[in-house]
């Protein structure tokens, strides 16, 4: 979902991004599902803000992200053996003190089209778990994949429903994805988000969103970004 405001003359999204699953969640029966409400946001200009990038205007943008309701509980994941004996909970909605964590906010109009180059987010497989849960890449942009596991993990990168590639990790490493290589129907992905999953554990979630432009940030625990 997304919540869209204007600052000044540019047009700023606020890109929910919220995973559920059934049958891998702890606590008995099916488990159980999450489900954000409609964010409430907050956008101001904030000339202290520590801002990655800012509009085409050069005005810096603070923007809070609120989540409205009583949020659900985590839910405990069901891990298999090799990932270790720590506890494990879904992370898909992570809301603390009304604040919604790992959502994306990016600029869609206002700002000139770019293009990127070189690596621009590394996904880490660790424990079982895929870190950051939610980052961005400027179209054009590289994507690293590194596993600190000593086991098998699959990653399995999907558009939408459209499956882009599926590569085994059975070992510490590393790997990188050009920006060619994410396409659905023979064009590279140059705007939306990127999911990568994992089958063989499959509550590892991670998201990538391709921006046309290089004003984006993910928003933190206290529910902010700046840009």
């Amino acid at each position: 979902m997304d919540k869209r405001v204007v600052v000044g003359a540019a047009l700023v999204v606020v890109l929910v991004v919220a995973v559920a699953f059934r049958g891998v969640l702890g606590g008995g029966g099916d488990g159980g599902t999450t489900s954000p409400t409609t964010p409430v946001v907050a956008a101001s200009p904030s000339p202290s803000a520590v801002a990655s990038a800012a509009p085409a205007d050069g005005t810096a943008v603070a923007v809070t992200v609120s989540y409205t309701g009583a949020a659900p509980a985590p839910k405990r994941i069901r891990k298999t053996p090799e990932c270790g004996a720590d506890p494990l909970v879904d992370e898909s909605l992570r809301v603390t003190a009304g604040k919604l964590q790992n959502a994306l906010v990016r600029v869609v109009e206002g700002a000139p089209a770019e293009a990127g180059s070189g690596v621009g987010a590394t996904v880490v497989q660790k424990a079982c778990v895929y870190s950051p849960r939610v980052s961005g890449v400027i179209a054009g942009q590289s994507i690293a994949v590194t596993s600190e596991d000593a086991f098998l993990h699959n990653v399995h990168t999907f558009a939408g429903s459209a499956s882009i590639f599926n590569k085994g990790q059975p070992a510490p490493g590393t790997f990188v994805k050009e920006a060619a290589d994410f396409e659905v129907g023979g064009k590279p992905i140059e705007n939306g988000p990127i999911t990568f999953k994992c089958d063989v554990h499959p509550w590892m979630i991670s998201t990538v969103v391709v921006n046309p432009n290089r004003h984006f940030a993910v928003t933190g625990t206290d529910g902010t970004a700046a840009l």
